[in-house]
């Protein structure tokens, strides 16, 4: 997997900078490390150091312009263009100040601008495979001129947090069922930390990949924690693929002695097991990442930057043989790889469409999102077609991930206004929609609360003319329904036994791409006389639900739903010292057999102090580790707190102990 870049901004790094690990650094120590690394082109790891060096010696202009140039490798736009323009206006023949300009000026999304700089670099350059490379960003600018004239019926919006950090986030898959997604992370809290270039007193290091879950709530995405210590180590591993069936998942794993290789894991009850490395010809000695498999298991697409390629890495075909092993590995060809890197194949559900990046072809600058299809031998694949503003932008967008229904995609993108780094972005819909199906109609279907299958039922006009039937998913609910522009929409929701339930959406002015979610619920009779008859009450509002299920630990739902009070006796427990536990009780986030995993999340938990409590129990039977955050004093608190908790954590209960 690529190494990617954060951005800070300037004023954030020089109060950092100015803290004790700078401390006893000599102006000329400094400049010794930041051209160490600046000649290496760790621009990333330099950038610190000529911000220091630009704040103790402002006139200087050589500080200036190198922390100009580290800024465009750090995703830092305005700072890049900001502290370039300055020194161009003082000092005209800086090295390469012209082919910098224009990489400042394309990643803040001025192409014209960037176009007129490259070609007065090229102007300048004698060396021929400079000039080519040259040409290579002109084309950039040319492309983003022409595709951001022409956006795309699509809307993208970042995920945010807790998913989006100030460190990276990228490569997500999506879990069986959409119930929620893996994907590769790596910041402050990866495990190992920080991996110091030149010693834990100055900046320049960088952190290891980690792979982390978050889990699909009604109150949106969970926390992120990363996966066991049998698939994340203190070396890179990011996720790469997951089967159809959740049941193994694939993953990139490198070290500074291994370019990197393709692993599977297969799941093992709520955990993974050590991941194995795919036998055959898909790992080579070269650096092998991304991967995809077809709906049977038996065709791979994956890349590569072994040698033959048409230059960078390239995307590959192999097949599973008999024994077991990957073999008859081919290139993908020239309608796919091109002299630059192309990356991360995601295969569509029905196998006949892959989505890919790729710096080559039209691309808009950096990694920009390839859509390609598989022709009728069913061995080739057409011209990858790119996927168009506003999906791609002027900096590296990369893999796009398509849910099962095509109702929306996940993707990775380091453009400006996120979070800091690679961050996820979520589109929808999950291929840019035709002129034609400008509307989105979606959500999700419950019965007591429960995913259901349910009629939906669209009609249109006066006369209510029947535009269509569809279906609610049995397993989770969720349907999606795509309608063109200029009607007035009614949807029915029909479940047999039950009222139907209706909805309408004003079509009749939508120009441009739009989505409409609508959740409907519901409930038999025998689930609402539980709450009429035991309590004497008529709100079956979630919240009431759920708080009078933790109130009245003896309750039991007409569904089979588990109770979210557990009993047990404290003689079972035992706190983290050994010692014995008080009776009373417990709001429990989660319980892990692996205790290192437990201690993280206690950590966090106590870094972020939001709960009252941060501690750790054990159960002797079950031999698992609890994380507690709070001790109420009574059931009422009790349904406050899990309540709370469970914006974040969406499996917290109340642990009781007698």
């Amino acid at each position: 997997m690529p190494v990617y870049i954060k951005r800070f901004s300037l004023i954030v790094l020089l109060l950092l900078n100015a803290g004790s690990g700078w401390c006893g650094i000599s102006e000329g120590d400094l400049v010794k490390k930041a051209d160490l690394l600046f000649g290496r082109r760790e621009y990333e790891m330099a950038y610190d150091y000529y911000l220091k060096l630009k704040a103790l010696s402002p006139d200087k202009l050589l500080y200036e312009y190198r922390a100009g140039v580290c800024a465009i490798y750090n995703g830092d736009g305005p700072t890049a263009l900001g502290f370039l323009t300055n020194c161009l206006s003082k000092d005209t023949s800086l090295t390469d100040i012209n082919f910098f300009l224009g990489r400042a000026y394309l990643i803040n999304d001025k192409p014209e601008e960037a176009r007129g700089y490259f070609k007065k670099q090229i102007t300048k350059e004698p060396d021929e495979t400079q000039r080519v490379r040259l040409q290579f960003y002109v084309n950039y600018c040319n492309n983003a001129i022409e595709l951001l004239k022409k956006p795309v019926n699509a809307t993208v919006a970042n995920l945010g947090r807790p998913l989006n950090s100030p460190g990276d986030e990228y490569a997500p898959l999506i879990l069986p069922g959409d119930v929620g997604m893996l994907f590769t992370y790596k910041g402050v809290q990866s495990k190992g930390g920080k991996q110091y270039v030149l010693g834990r007193n100055d900046s320049a290091g960088f952190f290891l990949e980690d792979v982390l879950e978050s889990r699909v709530t009604k109150n949106g995405w969970s926390n992120p924690l990363p996966l066991s210590d049998s698939v994340n180590t203190k070396m890179h591993d990011a996720s790469a693929a997951i089967s159809p069936d959740g049941n193994t998942l694939y993953i990139f794993r490198s070290s500074s002695k291994n370019g990197g290789d393709i692993y599977a894991c297969k799941k093992r009850g709520m955990d993974w097991s050590m991941p194995e490395k795919l036998k055959g010809a898909i790992n080579s000695p070269q650096w092998d990442g991304s991967i995809t498999f077809s709906v049977d298991g038996r065709t791979a697409y994956f890349a590569s930057d072994r040698p033959g390629g048409y230059g960078g890495k390239d995307l590959y075909r192999a097949t599973l043989q008999d024994d077991g092993t990957w073999g008859n590995v081919q290139n993908l060809g020239p309608n796919i790889n091109t002299q630059l890197d192309d990356d991360a194949p995601a295969l569509f559900s029905d196998g006949k469409k892959m989505a890919y990046a790729s710096k080559g072809q039209n691309s808009m600058g950096g990694y920009d999102i390839f859509f390609a299809e598989l022709l009728a031998d069913n061995n080739t694949w057409n011209e990858g077609k790119n996927a168009g503003y506003p999906i791609n932008s002027t900096m590296d967008d990369i893999y796009y991930v398509v849910g099962a229904d095509g109702v929306s995609a996940l993707f990775s993108s380091n453009r400006a206004g996120g979070n800091g780094g690679m961050d996820l972005y979520i589109v929808e819909p999950g291929e840019p929609a035709k002129a034609n199906e400008l509307v989105l109609i979606k959500g999700s279907v419950t019965l007591d609360d429960i995913p259901a299958a349910a009629t939906v039922s669209v009609t249109t006009g006066a006369k209510d003319s029947l535009y269509g039937d569809y279906k609610s998913n049995k397993t989770n609910g969720r349907y999606a329904v795509s309608l063109p522009p200029g009607s007035d929409y009614k949807i029915t929701f029909i479940m047999s036994g039950n009222v139907d339930s209706i909805r309408q959406f004003n079509a009749t002015e939508v120009k441009s791409f739009v989505s409409k979610e609508f959740d409907v619920a519901f409930y038999t009779d025998a689930y609402k006389r539980i709450f009429y008859e035991r309590f004497g009450i008529k709100d079956t509002s979630e919240l009431t639900r759920r708080l009078i299920s933790l109130a009245a630990d003896s309750l039991t739902m007409p569904t089979g739903q588990k109770m979210v009070m557990r009993r047990d006796s404290s003689t079972n427990y035992q706190n983290e010292d050994g010692s014995e536990i008080a009776k009373g009780l417990f709001i429990v986030i989660g319980s892990f057999r692996n205790v290192p995993y437990a201690k993280r999340l206690q950590e966090k938990i106590k870094l972020e102090a939001k709960y009252p409590s941060h501690d750790l129990i054990y159960n002797r039977k079950n031999k698992f580790t609890y994380v507690v955050v709070a001790h109420p004093k009574d059931p009422v608190e009790a349904a406050e707190w899990v309540a709370k908790a469970r914006l974040e954590y969406a499996d917290a209960w109340v642990q009781k102990l007698d």
